[in-house]
C-alpha cells in the first residue's frame, strides 16, 4: 500500500505542466479587448518596428484592423482598441484596468469608459507569453502577462504564424487553455409577451347612465363601485 501511494506522489510530481490551472473569463467581449491589446502587442514586437503603424500588422491576423489605432509616446509604442458602448466587458475593464495597465488615453488615466482602451505595447512585451490552446482550440493563441489570466488572442491569428508567436512569447508553464464560449444574450422583450386585454364584466362603458356613483372622463363613463345596480336605456 505504502508503495502505491509513493508511486502516485511519484507520478503528480512528474505530471506535464501543461496541466496548471489557468483562469479563463467566460465573457467574449472581455477578451475582444484585452486578447486584442495582447495580441496586437505581440505581433508589434514580432515585427520589430514599434513605430509602425497598423499596415504592417495586418500580415498576423485574419481579420482586418482597421479600428485599431497607434501612436508613439515617449518612444514607447501605445495600441487602442474601440470599445462599444453596448460591449458587456465595460463592467469588467472599469474594475481592472488600473492592474492590467490599460488606459483612457496614451499615457493617461485607466480606462473608465471610454471610446477606446490603450495599452502601452512597449511596456507589456517584456513580461508577455503565449500558448496554444488545447483540443479544438489548437489553432488559437491566448496570451498572459501575469501567468494567471489567459486571453484569447483577437483577431484571430493566421495559422501559418501561430509557431512565430508560440517561439517569440514562449510560455514558462502553460496550463490547459479553451476558449470560452460564446453567450447569446435575448432581450427580455423576446422572452415575455404581453398578453392581451381584456374589458372586466363589471365595467360599463355606455354614455348613459342612470346612478349616483356613475363618473364621466372624457368620453368614457365608469362606474368606481363596478358592483352598483345600473340601468342602460
Amino acid at each position: 500500500m505504502r508503495k502505491i501511494f509513493s508511486s502516485l506522489i511519484f507520478l503528480m510530481l512528474l505530471s506535464p505542466l501543461n496541466m496548471a490551472y489557468a483562469q479563463i473569463e467566460a465573457d467574449l467581449e472581455v477578451h475582444k479587448i484585452i486578447g486584442g491589446l495582447y495580441a496586437l502587442s505581440a505581433a508589434a514586437g514580432i515585427e520589430g518596428n514599434l513605430k509602425s503603424g497598423t499596415k504592417s500588422l495586418n500580415k498576423y491576423f485574419l481579420s482586418d484592423l482597421s479600428g485599431v489605432r497607434t501612436t508613439s509616446v515617449n518612444q514607447d509604442l501605445w495600441i487602442g482598441v474601440p470599445v462599444d458602448k453596448r460591449s458587456t466587458a465595460r463592467k469588467f475593464l472599469r474594475a481592472h484596468a488600473a492592474e492590467l495597465g490599460i488606459k483612457a488615453t496614451p499615457g493617461g488615466q485607466s480606462w473608465i469608459g471610454d471610446e477606446y482602451a490603450w495599452l502601452n505595447a512597449s511596456e507589456i512585451l517584456s513580461s508577455l507569453q503565449a500558448a496554444k490552446g488545447s483540443g479544438n482550440d489548437s489553432s488559437k493563441i491566448f496570451f498572459t502577462a501575469d501567468n494567471d489570466f489567459w486571453w484569447l488572442a483577437n483577431p484571430n491569428i493566421n495559422k501559418e504564424l501561430l509557431q512565430t508567436f508560440i517561439k517569440k512569447y514562449p510560455a514558462s508553464s502553460a496550463p490547459v487553455l479553451n476558449a470560452p464560449s460564446d453567450v447569446q444574450y435575448k432581450s427580455i422583450y423576446d422572452q415575455v409577451k404581453p398578453s392581451s386585454v381584456e374589458k372586466p364584466k363589471d365595467i360599463h362603458l355606455g354614455t348613459e347612465r342612470k346612478g349616483s356613483y356613475d363618473m364621466e372622463i372624457g368620453d368614457v363613463m365608469f362606474t368606481p363601485i363596478p358592483n352598483v345596480t345600473r340601468y342602460d336605456y
